[in-house]
């Protein structure tokens, strides 16, 4: 019997070194601190493409996201172009747990230890209460593609602009057509909150009873209407023909959790007009559009805006609103008259330095007198032509007399 358990024993001592013996050969290798990566970004001050001072104490976050196949920089570029909610809350692909970065006083974060794989960059709220601060634009990483694994960034913060659009040009008078400022957000402060948004769109005189046709907001997550009174109100100041629309609290309270999960969030403002009565009508002459003279530019109507956000004061003044704000380009649009003469007056002509007409008379005597000129110059080729010939017709009867007596003296 003591053999017996002896021997269990030793069978028992082996399998188990033999259990062991195969885990270890199966188990994955670990990975060497050369196949792991590292990510450094600089973070400054200023908008867009431009660096600036550097800044301390900056958070970022860094996520990876699982189940990528595209590893390559330019393809993960056109994969956030073509689906942004990426660069929101990741897509359709689930991210891990957060990697936390922060900035030290030359405004460089630092994250290593970085498997192979593609990462979500993002800012976290720094800034506090109703300041201007811009933040940088979320991006993806790939580490280790073509053996990269040390990743460097100068970070771009994202611009904070107002843009138009006109639905429709050129327009013919009494044609409705609607403009369109878009804005975009800036991220709201690290109490989740933002503090402003006001809209101003500045109108053309011709540009006729102009009323908010509609307020929205647009991103990735799609688009939220906003309600007149609940979440904007409108304001028409007919003097400067500027429409002001500011967000209330509760429409900034809507606002912000969209822009702090879409980064690509905007404000719409559209506003709905007529055209007027143009200064010029069918039958004017005047400059022609697209080289059709039956086709007259008689107008052309401007608009503009202004975005006041956070850090941004609003003028009490509203002749200054065009002057203080974060201002679009212009928008142009043209009001034609169909149906203008063929006539077009050339714009190097000053008034009263024109060609001087002649009159009918003297114009239709004029072609009389080339006509006479003609006729004369035709006359005198006939007699000149008779006299030529009369000529060679006397010469001819002189020698055949001279002849003739020639003859006769021979005789």
């Amino acid at each position: 019997m003591t053999h017996t358990l002896f021997v269990r024993i030793r069978l028992m001592v082996l399998l188990g070194a033999i259990v062991m013996s195969f885990a270890v050969v199966c188990a994955p290798a670990a990975s060497s601190a050369a196949d792991l990566g590292t990510f450094t970004l600089h973070k400054t001050e200023g908008e867009g493409d431009t660096p600036g001072t550097p800044i301390e104490g900056i958070q970022f976050q860094l996520q990876q996201l699982q189940g990528i196949s595209v590893t390559d920089q330019a393809s993960l570029n056109e994969l956030s172009t073509r689906d942004p909610r990426v660069l929101a809350d990741g897509g359709e692909y689930l991210l891990a747990a957060p990697i936390a970065m922060t900035t030290d006083a030359q405004g460089i974060a630092t994250a290593s230890g970085l498997a192979d794989g593609v990462y979500l960059v993002k800012e976290l709220p720094s800034r506090s209460g109703d300041v201007a601060y811009s933040v940088i634009e979320p991006f993806l990483i790939a580490i280790g593609y073509e053996g990269k694994r040390d990743i460097v960034v100068w970070a771009k913060n994202q611009a904070v602009t107002i843009t138009l659009a006109v639905s429709k040009s050129p327009v013919v008078e009494g044609d409705v057509f609607s403009v369109t400022a878009q804005g975009t957000v800036p991220a709201p402060d690290r109490d989740g909150k933002l503090h402003r948004y006001v809209v101003v769109v500045e109108t053309d005189p011709l540009f006729l009873d102009p009323m908010v046709g509609r307020v929205w907001i647009s991103s990735a997550l799609g688009d939220v209407e906003l309600q007149e009174g609940r979440d904007y109100t409108a304001t028409w100041n007919s003097e400067f023909r500027q429409m002001m629309v500011t967000l209330t609290p509760h429409g900034l309270s809507t606002l912000a959790p969209i822009r702090l999960h879409a980064p690509d969030t905007h404000v719409n403002v559209r506003l709905d007009g007529r055209t007027g009565t143009p200064s010029c009508h069918a039958g004017t002459p005047g400059n022609s559009s697209s080289g059709d003279s039956a086709t007259l530019i008689c107008e052309r109507l401007t608009f503009m805006s202004a975005l006041f956000v956070d850090g941004w004061a609003v003028p009490t003044t509203q002749d200054k609103l065009l002057s203080q704000g974060i201002l679009s380009n212009p928008q142009f649009v043209d009001v034609i008259v169909p149906n203008a003469t063929d006539e077009v007056v050339d714009p190097s002509i000053r008034p009263g330095s024109e060609p001087t007409q002649l009159p009918d008379i003297l114009v239709a005597s004029g072609g009389l007198f080339a006509g006479g000129a003609l006729l004369t110059a035709a006359t005198l080729c006939v007699l000149l032509f008779f006299m030529f010939t009369r000529r060679r017709s006397d010469e001819d009867e002189e020698q055949e007399l001279v002849h003739g007596m020639s003859g006769s003296e021979r005789k």
